[in-house]
């Protein structure tokens, strides 16, 4: 005997809503260039390059009042990026300053005149260290950063405690 389908009976009633899930990780970043074309006078120990616009800062990561040196207030695994861009090829190195030492897995060194600088490195920041971008010489010299776009910029991103 063959049995077919019958009709779909209506829709019932909505049930009540379920829990609500758990509150996922806020994003923890930041932000900031500088796009005025800044004249440094770079030295031999390295000079801060100030980074005072189009700051996207989150609440937990702040920059000094001279926008040079960036703190943040949790310490996990950070994604930094930076970028320095100047106008004209100078035999000069960039790197990020972390409590006033060199990260060595930033360090863009001097071997070649360069105009563009670019370095990508995950790290462990922890609370209350400050961390800063430099360029550096092994003799004093001065360089402009490009204007009208970015001159120089850095971006921390947390990924994880």
């Amino acid at each position: 005997m063959l049995h077919l389908p019958g009709a779909t009976g209506a829709t019932g009633p909505e049930g009540p809503a379920g829990p609500a899930g758990a509150t996922g990780p806020s994003l923890i970043s930041a932000y900031a260039a500088n796009t005025r074309g800044s004249k440094l006078q770079v030295s031999t120990g390295g000079t801060p390059i100030p980074l005072p616009d189009a700051q996207l800062l989150s609440p937990e990561i702040t920059v000094s009042p001279d926008n040079t040196v960036f703190t943040v207030s949790k310490s996990g695994i950070y994604l930094i990026t930076y970028h320095v861009n100047i106008t004209a090829a100078l035999k000069m190195g960039t790197r990020l300053m972390y409590n006033n030492v060199r990260m060595e897995d930033s360090v863009i060194a001097p071997v070649a005149s360069i105009s563009s600088f670019e370095c990508r490195i995950l790290r462990t920041l922890h609370a209350g260290i400050p961390l800063s971008l430099q360029m550096y010489t092994d003799t004093i010299g001065g360089a402009t950063l490009m204007g009208d776009g970015v001159g120089a910029s850095l971006s921390l991103v947390r990924l994880s405690d």
